[in-house]
C-alpha cells in the first residue's frame, strides 16, 4: 500500500500585535521670563566722606551702590538696600553718624545711624544734585542743583534756595556750618547766614571745587585751567593767592584743621599734596587716574580718593595713612 501522506504543516503563528502609538511629543516648554533688571555694574566712584577721626568712611558711585568702611578705609561693605539709586556726592558729620548722600535724578539720602537705614529727604524736592555738604554736627545740610544752593537747618525737614546765577559745581561748609561756600564755573560765592543770601568773594573762572576748613578761615579753591590752577585764602576769603602748577585740577580737600591740602589733576592725572598752602609747592603723588571725590580726616593724616574708569586701571578706592605721601587700593 501506498505510505500516509505526510501530517500538515502546524498553522503559522499569529502575527505580533502592532506596536502601540508612538506617545505625543511632549509640550513645548514655556518661553523663559525675562531676566530681572540689573542696575550697571560700574567702577564710577561719584563721592567719598571721611569722619573727623578717619574710622569711618563712605563711598557713592553712580553704579547704584554705597559702601562704609569702619576701619578707616582697610575694607568696605556694600550697604542694604544701596543698589537702587544713582549717587553723585555724599557728606558725613564729624563722628560719622549722620550721613547725606545725593542723587543724580531723584532725592538726597539721609542717614543717622552711619548708614544702616536710609530715608528720603523729601521736602528738599527731587533734582539732579551736584554736591552736598554737611555741618560738623549733621544738622546744617547745603546741596547744589542746577543754579541753586538748597540749605536745612533742621536735619532737611525744611529747606531754603538761593540761586548763584550759574550751575552749581562745588559746595562747601564750615563746621558749624553758618557759612557755606559754593562755586560755580566762574565765581566763587559764601553765605554767613546758613544759606539765606549769597555774595561773590572771587570772580575766578574755569573753577572746579573748593573745600574750607573747620573754622572756615582755609579756603582751596581749584581751576580747570592751565594757569593759576590753585586759589587759597587763610582769612575766611578777604584775599587769595593764586598758584600756577601747570595742570588742570579738579576734586579737592582740606583738613579740618587746615594744615593739610590734597587735590587732582583732571582726566587721568595724579594727587598733589601740601602741609601749608602758603609756602609749601603741592607735591604730586599716586596713581594717575580719573579721580571724582577727595576727603581726609581732620588732621590730614588719613585720606581717602576715588576713582573713575580711567588709563590702564579700573579706578576703585585708594586710602592714604601717611597724610597723602603713599597711596593704597583698597576697593
Amino acid at each position: 500500500p501506498s505510505p500516509p501522506p505526510p501530517s500538515p504543516l502546524p498553522p503559522s503563528p499569529p502575527p505580533p500585535s502592532p506596536l502601540p502609538p508612538s506617545p505625543p511629543p511632549p509640550s513645548p516648554l514655556p518661553p523663559s521670563p525675562p531676566p530681572p533688571s540689573v542696575k550697571p555694574e560700574t567702577n564710577t566712584y561719584t563721592g567719598v566722606a571721611v569722619s573727623n577721626n578717619g574710622t569711618k568712611q563712605v563711598a557713592v558711585m553712580d553704579g547704584y551702590k554705597i559702601y562704609m568702611s569702619t576701619d578707616s578705609g582697610s575694607t568696605w561693605s556694600q550697604l542694604a538696600g544701596s543698589n537702587i539709586l544713582s549717587y553723585s556726592a555724599v557728606a558725613m558729620s564729624s563722628d560719622g553718624t549722620v550721613i547725606v548722600a545725593a542723587t543724580k535724578n531723584g532725592y538726597i539720602y539721609y542717614s543717622s545711624d552711619s548708614g544702616l537705614s536710609w530715608g528720603p529727604l523729601t521736602a528738599g524736592g527731587s533734582r539732579t544734585w551736584t554736591d552736598v555738604a554737611i555741618s560738623s554736627s549733621g544738622t546744617v545740610i547745603s546741596a547744589g542743583a542746577s543754579t541753586s544752593v538748597y540749605t536745612s537747618t533742621d536735619s532737611g525737614a525744611s529747606w531754603s534756595s538761593k540761586s548763584i546765577g550759574a550751575n552749581v559745581l562745588g559746595i562747601a561748609m564750615k563746621g558749624t556750618g553758618d557759612v557755606i561756600f559754593a562755586t560755580r564755573r566762574a565765581g566763587l560765592y559764601r553765605s554767613v547766614n546758613s544759606g539765606t543770601s549769597f555774595t561773590e568773594i572771587t570772580n575766578t573762572d574755569y573753577n572746579s571745587d573748593v573745600d574750607v576748613s573747620y573754622d572756615g578761615d582755609d579756603i582751596a579753591l581749584t581751576r580747570d585751567y592751565r594757569s593759576d590752577e590753585f586759589e587759597f585764602s587763610t582769612n575766611g576769603g578777604l584775599t587769595f593767592t593764586r598758584l600756577s602748577l601747570g595742570k588742570r585740577m579738579g576734586p579737592v580737600a582740606i583738613s579740618a584743621d587746615g594744615t593739610h591740602v590734597t587735590m587732582a589733576v583732571l582726566n587721568g592725572g595724579q594727587l598733589w599734596s601740601t602741609t601749608n598752602m602758603g609756602s609749601v609747592t603741592p607735591t604730586a603723588r599716586g596713581p594717575s587716574l580719573n579721580w571724582q571725590s577727595i576727603d581726609m580726616s581732620e588732621d590730614g593724616s588719613i585720606q581717602t580718593a576715588v576713582a573713575s574708569c580711567a588709563c590702564n586701571d579700573s579706578g576703585g578706592i585708594y586710602v592714604s595713612t601717611d597724610s597723602g605721601a603713599t597711596w593704597m587700593k583698597t576697593l
